[in-house]
């Protein structure tokens, strides 16, 4: 149920930002989409996952509700344990520090410090990996928009 819940928010979210992206201005110059491009892109993407998620949660439940005979595939049905919901918080909290510390600190080394920090949970103990896997993504990333499609990215204390 809760999956069915998120789906619909997801749904409902991206045409609320579709219709905020179709109210952009356009440009009477240039390209005739203007701004309106890729967050309409956006936008549809999200519905697509909120689709995809709706599909995926009426497939689990009609697969619950088959005769004890066909699910009797060893797995055990569980509730969540307190350390992923510890998890999920403290995940969030590590995406707002990021947020915040976007600006301020500049795309660079806020982005290494958040994916090292993400990695070093999900891969314990494989420090240069990780190193090496928050420092490779965001230097594409970063040659990608801020080098060849121009995005202007916050230097932050790399400014100074």
């Amino acid at each position: 149920m809760k999956d069915v819940i998120l789906a619909i928010s997801v749904i409902a979210g991206s045409a609320v930002y579709l219709r905020a992206a179709l109210n952009l201005p356009q440009l009477r110059l240039g390209d005739p989409l203007g701004p309106q491009m890729f967050p309409s892109l956006v936008a549809i993407g999200l519905a697509l996952s909120g689709g995809l998620l709706l599909i995926e949660s009426w497939r689990k439940e009609t697969w619950r509700k088959r005769p004890a005979a066909a699910s009797a595939d060893g797995i055990p049905h569980r509730r969540a344990s307190r350390y992923e919901y510890l998890l999920l918080a403290g995940m969030t909290a590590w995406t707002a520090a990021y947020y915040a510390a976007f600006e301020p600190v500049g795309y660079v080394p806020s982005t290494i410090a958040y994916l090292f920090g993400l990695l070093a949970v999900f891969q314990k103990g494989r420090w240069v990996l990780n190193v090496a896997y928050a420092c490779a993504f965001t230097a594409v990333v970063y040659l990608i928009f801020g080098r060849l499609l121009h995005v202007v990215l916050p230097s932050g204390m790399l400014a100074m």
